[in-house]
């Protein structure tokens, strides 16, 4: 009998195994397949983000022509000579804030003795995928060099997920040149080497156009994730909520019969907000000590919108000397009075924003888009910096994706926009990387 069932085993087992063999031939095929067509369909966002990734790899080494020092223009940053191809490649994308983030990778949030409870006014979701990263990365260096390569590593690949996404939420209203446009504006952008730092704007912004490339395809509980996971990534989270919010409520009319379960999938970031602010009571006794924390410690305040702009709008007009294009007792390098970019960058957003809402009108933009924007542009205005009120305003400005779409729409109607914002942002970023890597205040 035991004889009988093996014989029968070893037949059945013949019998099978063409066909697994031919299902991991079909199962193989098909999976080249579809990375056939996903490179073919993404094949200029693809493009467009390893030109990006190569270009601004090699421009940190060059950095030091593109900022000319003296003795009167000392350069703030030394390079230690036996580490300088390290310093330039990889540590220089870990200027200013970045320290925040590696730190709380490395130690949590405990805080350290020269900074109090900073850590706390950066939110988690970062530096945790830093340290979750950086067990893979644990070769024989220093630390906080895992740390700086992980984070790099994560802000690249966000930023890859980030193009991509940014042209397949754009190809749902508009053609393939409106797309390839929309990526492009945002890599000429002159503050979107960030987006390459170990800072937190690549991931928030490939999180923020998913979530809305999910809600504008009805995917509404992956929507829900993706802004939970903003929510815990950026302060900004709780905006990209409220646009979705507006979305939801566009797409069923405003009309209340139409609700349905899919509204259930907004308890995700409320639950991730909560949870944030869970941990900030376990540890401070209050909930809202992150922005406690940041107004304290970065020197913010609380101002109406109408007086920063109308204050930010004095000190670029009137401190400065005749004819000068410099503000009074400029300092290069640690001087963090940046009024030179940060106003304009800030007035063309807002003019960018009028431009939308004509486009609305139009049926031409679509109208969360718009709410996105306008939110992200007045929140900061809220809490503007005590030593320069506009300070780190074209970084926050920066992750606002639909003006890149809007850009691109205008662009196409006149068409020599195109080539001016091109011949302006392409010697920016590269002025502004070259200052960001050499240690000087750039947002």
């Amino acid at each position: 009998m035991d004889k009988l069932t093996v014989r029968q085993d070893s037949q059945e087992l013949e019998q099978i195994q063409p066909k697994l063999g031919k299902n991991r031939r079909n199962f193989r095929a098909s999976l080249i397949e579809w990375g056939k067509s996903f490179l073919q369909r993404n094949a200029d966002p693809l493009r467009l983000w390893l030109a990006f990734r190569v270009a601004l790899f090699i421009l940190p080494v060059f950095a030091g022509f593109l900022i000319p020092f003296s003795e009167h223009n000392p350069l703030p940053l030394r390079y230690e000579p036996a580490n300088i191809w390290f310093e330039r490649l990889v540590r220089s994308w870990t200027r200013w804030d970045s320290g925040f983030y590696t730190h709380i990778a490395n130690e949590g949030y405990a805080a350290s003795y020269d900074s109090g409870d900073a850590h706390i006014a950066f939110f988690p979701l970062y530096p945790h995928l830093i340290r979750a990263l950086s067990v893979i990365f644990t070769f024989n260096h220093v630390n906080r060099d895992v740390f700086n390569i992980a984070g790099i590593f994560i802000s690249s690949v966000a930023t890859l997920f980030l193009f991509v996404g940014l042209y397949r939420l754009a190809r749902l209203d508009y053609e393939p040149e409106i797309s390839r446009r929309t990526v492009l504006y945002l890599m000429v952008f002159p503050m979107s080497f960030f987006l390459l730092a170990v800072y937190t704007e690549a991931l928030f912004m490939a999180l923020a156009v998913w979530a809305f490339w999910a809600a504008r395809t009805k995917h509404w509980w992956l929507a829900g994730l993706l802004a939970a996971l903003g929510v815990l990534t950026k302060n900004q989270g709780v905006l990209l909520v409220a646009a979705l919010g507006f979305e939801y409520l566009w797409q069923i009319r405003f009309n209340p019969r139409k609700l349905n379960w899919q509204i259930l999938s907004f308890v995700l970031p409320v639950l991730a907000q909560a949870g944030w602010m869970y941990v900030n009571i376990l540890t401070y006794g209050d909930g809202f000590h992150y922005v406690q924390s940041a107004q304290r410690i970065f020197a913010r305040f609380f101002a109406w919108p109408t007086f920063t702009m109308k204050e930010a709008t004095k000190k670029f007009f009137e401190e400065r000397s005749p004819g000068a294009t410099l503000p009074i007792n400029y300092n290069p390098g640690y001087d963090l009075d940046s009024m030179l970019w940060d106003y304009p960058i800030t007035l063309f957003f807002f003019g960018l924003g009028l431009v939308a809402l004509y486009f609305v009108l139009r049926k031409r933009f679509q109208v969360s888009y718009l709410i996105f924007l306008i939110l992200c542009c007045v929140q900061p205005l809220f809490s503007p910096n005590k030593i320069s009120l506009l300070a780190s305003m074209p970084r926050y400005l920066m992750i606002i994706f639909p003006a890149y779409i809007l850009l691109a729409l205008i662009a196409r109607r006149w068409l020599w926009l195109h080539y001016l914002y091109l011949s302006l942002g392409f010697p920016l970023l590269g002025l502004f990387l070259a200052r960001y890597v050499l240690n000087y205040w750039v947002a």
